[in-house]
């Protein structure tokens, strides 16, 4: 027999002897020891004194042990297996159509190739013959496909774990009893039974390399088709079923991560809350801005206060007002207070936290009728009745203004104030309560008040809120731990940690480099800091330390360049991360020039040093005439071409949406989508 190599190698051939004669031959010789022989009391045992199942046993150990052969019949198994599920007592006594696992409990001969990626060489047979568009299209529906099938395993394990399900991977059952209609009431032994499950392709390919060339004795032709199917039977089809659900699970925690990743995606970007008055105007031409907010977290428990909290532009709570619990919020008590605070904080939108469910969607309801009576009397403040004299109204208005300090009676072009009640997810909010991080920044205020403040500040910039409730460490001195206990994902808990917190923090820093950060906001407020810590270059640590240096320097800086020549960041740090950091208008710096460029996710590289951008706008606007200036006259001009460049690109995108829109109405009517509408795909 020649071993040189596996494309030559062949099934070898006894002659001379019979199968049961060889296997006492090599009892005698001592190269098979029977079981029997080891155990001097159980003789009589058939199983353990046949030598030809020792033999048998030895042979089938060798062959399902081959890597090549394990190799070969694995790619057919998977191709081949199926999914079955079926209730257990408990799932046929709970599960109805409303139940969340009615449908994973009845899956019948489901093929398993769906969980996987198709290979390249399958991919082409599909698409292979299509055009260019609809192979794009078919392709994103085999990935579709795929995430699917992960995330409905994902929740089969789930069931299982409940104890409503069990479930089987199988190959296809020869005798087809899973056509029966009371299949589902078949026990594990049923399932788990492989002789009656269909493995003739399996065969088929162990004889190919397995039966000799030769014809040989029917004898020895009927224990090699026995060895093979001992082989198969307790050998390899256990082991493809232990390692096809160990893929199975690996496959669907990878597309169960990328799921609660974009979820946290969505989370993150969604952008400040837009009062009802802003729903009619898109976003990139009315942005939302810096609008006040109040905060309303209802108690659960009536021995507990509810609170309303108003927060300022950037967060800061400016104000607050307990409903003591059992308390009606527009009962005789507590109605002119409330409408007192709305009119004292006049916010653009008031937003109830959810936790409480009913006993929340009264207050909304309430707190609406009482914001319509506040902005009415605001509104009207300034109008006299038929039957208030001169002196009534001037008292009046003097009491107006000794309660509302704010207001601006002399200016004529004042807004009308606006406000709605809506009802939000308080999930980040109730975290914030009850975490460390509100311990620390609000030391005496109760766990409710926290809450709402929260509740107002997540309105404003979720994507902060976020990244303010990573910058916790565990005890093992791991970040994002608080990230865990928010309800991100539906199947998040039965997904490794590890593996969770690092999707999380990979979506968290690439949110952040979309979006950028205020360096100043984010150095001077605890709750805005977490944003360094995602900016690209930084982290917790170097985030820190760019906080220490800005107090160095007094806490605001008015360009990107100055990060670098007050030594706030090195050379390096500053490279990679100041495209991040943005440079915004604030009061402090009104009386400083600010760049126009340093609000954007522009480089500094390509309008300081290089100054492409500002070649690129002063070109664009014709405006460099080949006169010697100097450079302070460059400099403004090169300033107002950049202006100018920003606010055609805004006055560009205004005409756009108009005739978007105006083409859209002419063909189907009054149905655009103002909020939907992107100038970057529309």
């Amino acid at each position: 027999m020649d071993m040189m190599g596996p494309r030559k190698w062949e099934a070898p051939k006894v002659d001379g002897a019979d199968p049961a004669s060889f296997a006492n031959d090599l009892v005698s010789s001592g190269e098979l020891v029977l079981m029997a022989s080891m155990n001097k009391g159980s003789t009589d045992d058939t199983e353990t004194s046949d030598p030809l199942r020792g033999c048998r046993y030895v042979a089938a150990m060798e062959l399902a042990y081959e890597p090549r052969i394990r190799k070969q019949l694995r790619d057919i198994y998977r191709a081949r297996a199926v999914l079955s599920t079926r209730p257990t007592s408990k799932g046929l006594e709970n599960i109805d159509p409303f139940h969340e696992f009615y449908g994973l409990h009845l899956l019948r001969n489901k093929s398993v190739k769906d969980h996987f990626p198709v290979d390249s060489q399958e991919l082409e047979q599909k698409i292979g013959y299509y055009e260019i568009d609809d192979r794009t299209e078919l392709e994103a529906k085999i990935r579709s496909i795929e995430r699917d099938s992960c995330i409905q395993y994902m929740n089969i394990l789930k069931a299982e774990r409940s104890g409503h399900v069990k479930y089987h991977v199988h190959l296809p059952f020869v005798d087809g009893g899973l056509d029966d209609d009371a299949w589902y009431k078949q026990g594990d032994d049923y399932f788990n039974n492989r002789e009656k499950q269909d493995f003739a392709l399996l065969m088929a390919e162990l004889q190919k390399i397995y039966l000799p060339n030769d014809p040989d004795t029917e004898e020895w032709n009927d224990e090699r088709i026995k060895i093979l199917r001992f082989a198969l039977t307790n050998f390899l089809l256990p082991q493809f079923e232990a390692e096809l659900k160990r893929d199975l699970r690996d496959a669907a925690v990878k597309v169960g991560i990328k799921a609660a990743g974009k979820n946290l995606k969505a989370m993150a970007m969604e952008g400040p809350y837009r009062p009802s008055h802003l729903l009619g105007e898109n976003r990139f031409l009315v942005p939302t801005g810096d609008l006040p907010i109040v905060g309303v977290c209802c108690s659960s428990d009536h021995r507990e206060a509810s609170y309303l909290a108003a927060v300022s532009e950037r967060g800061e709570l400016v104000d607050h007002l307990a409903v003591p619990g059992g308390t009606q919020v527009d009962g005789d008590k507590m109605r002119d207070k409330v409408i007192t605070f709305l009119m004292q904080s006049r916010p653009s939108a008031i937003v109830v936290g959810s936790l409480a469910g009913l006993p929340c969607r009264l207050v909304a309801r309430k707190l609406g009728a009482l914001a319509t009576q506040a902005t009415e009397k605001w509104n009207n403040r300034g109008i006299q009745a038929q039957d208030e004299d001169d002196d009534e109204y001037e008292t009046r208005m003097d009491e107006f203004r000794r309660m509302y300090p704010d207001d601006d009676e002399d200016d004529d072009d004042r807004e009308e104030w606006k406000c709605n009640v809506e009802m939000v997810d308080d999930n980040v909010a109730q975290l914030f309560g009850r975490s460390v991080r509100g311990k620390k920044e609000f030391p005496d205020n109760a766990i409710n008040l926290k809450c709402a403040i929260s509740i107002a500040r997540h309105a404003k910039d979720p994507l902060a809120e976020l990244t303010y409730a990573w910058g916790v460490a565990s005890d093992a001195g791991v970040f994002g731990t608080e990230m865990l206990y928010l309800n991100v994902h539906p199947l998040q808990q039965y997904l490794p940690k590890s593996m969770l917190l690092r999707e999380y923090e990979r979506v968290l820093a690439g949110a952040v480099a979309e979006v950028g950060a205020d360096l100043n906001m984010s150095c001077k407020y605890a709750h805005l800091h977490g944003l360094l810590t995602f900016v690209a270059g930084l982290g917790p640590r170097k985030a820190a330390s760019l906080k220490f240096s800005m107090d160095r320097v007094g806490g605001v800086v008015a360009s990107r360049k100055d990060v670098l020549v007050k030594r706030m960041a090195g050379p390096i740090v500053y490279n990679n991360a100041i495209a991040f950091l943005r440079i915004r208008d604030i009061d402090v710096l009104s009386n400083q020039f600010l760049h126009p460029l340093d609000d954007t996710r522009l480089h500094p590289d390509v309008y300081v040093r290089n100054s492409w951008a500002t070649k690129i706008a002063i070109d664009a606007l014709e405006m460099d005439n080949g006169d010697s200036i100097s450079n302070a006259d460059r400099d403004d001009r090169a300033i107002s071409a950049i202006r100018d460049i920003m606010q055609n690109s805004s006055n560009e995108i205004k005409r756009l949406y108009n005739a978007t829109k105006e083409e859209w109405e002419r063909s189907y009517g009054h149905s655009f989508n103002v909020g939907g509408w992107d100038p970057k795909i529309n």
